[in-house]
């Protein structure tokens, strides 16, 4: 059984996690997982561009080096980034040290090739338990999951099937997420056009929305895409 929208008493148990931003009425929030993947990610930001959309990548530690120059393009066209893993390993079921090698290697990984701080932090499949909730609190991280996962990624299911099932269930607020980082995400740079026009019909948004890394600081106001 695949869930598009994550259970609102989910949330509720879990409320130290960014799930969703309901109070945001007007606005989606675009996040992409598992990249930079050196094809598709350029694409991607191509398409951003041109629909004049921030959003907020994920990129896993190993990426990082290699695809340099895509990571920077990102934090210079004023994209959020976070981390979502050095290897994409699962946490459950691992040690602690385990864990914080995981995070940490990519958290420093990002911030010397950016110079800026990591502050958001989504997990390989969106799995978590005490000490990955603890090691978060410790390094200031945000926990970021979702509240409507597109499934991208299951080549079982056809786009347009996908953009059918985005149209019927997205709500205002949401924190969407995609994958630019696998081997099938040509999938998503074909669907992506047609989220961010039926994204803006649905909520009446115009050329913006709020911008997530903004949202971890209570006294931030500032509104661009994510």
């Amino acid at each position: 059984m695949r869930i598009y929208r994550i259970p609102k008493a989910v949330q509720r148990i879990f409320s130290d996690i960014i799930w969703s931003f309901p109070e945001k009425k007007n606005n989606v929030f675009f996040t992409f997982d598992d990249g930079p993947h050196k094809v598709f990610t350029p694409q991607i930001l191509d398409i951003l561009e041109e629909q004049n959309v921030k959003a907020t990548f994920f990129l896993l530690g190993i990426n990082v080096k290699p695809n340099k120059e895509i990571v920077l393009r990102m934090q210079d066209a004023g994209h959020s980034l976070g981390i979502h893993g050095y290897s994409h390993d699962s946490l459950l079921f691992k040690s602690k040290k385990y864990i914080c090698e995981q995070i940490e290697r990519a958290k420093d990984e990002l911030e010397y090739q950016t110079g800026e701080p990591v502050r958001l932090f989504r997990p390989p499949y969106g799995m978590f338990n005490r000490a990955v909730l603890k090691l978060c609190r410790q390094l200031s991280l945000r926990l970021v999951l979702w509240s409507f996962m597109t499934y991208d990624f299951d080549n079982r299911l056809g786009e347009d099937y996908l953009l059918k099932m985005f149209q019927k269930k997205i709500c205002p607020g949401d924190i969407v997420t995609l994958h630019d980082g696998l081997s099938n995400s040509d999938r998503t740079v074909r669907m992506l056009p047609h989220l961010i026009r039926y994204s803006r019909t649905k909520v009446r948004i115009s050329n913006h929305v709020i911008n997530l890394t903004s949202l971890t600081s209570p006294s931030s106001n500032t509104t661009s895409a994510a």
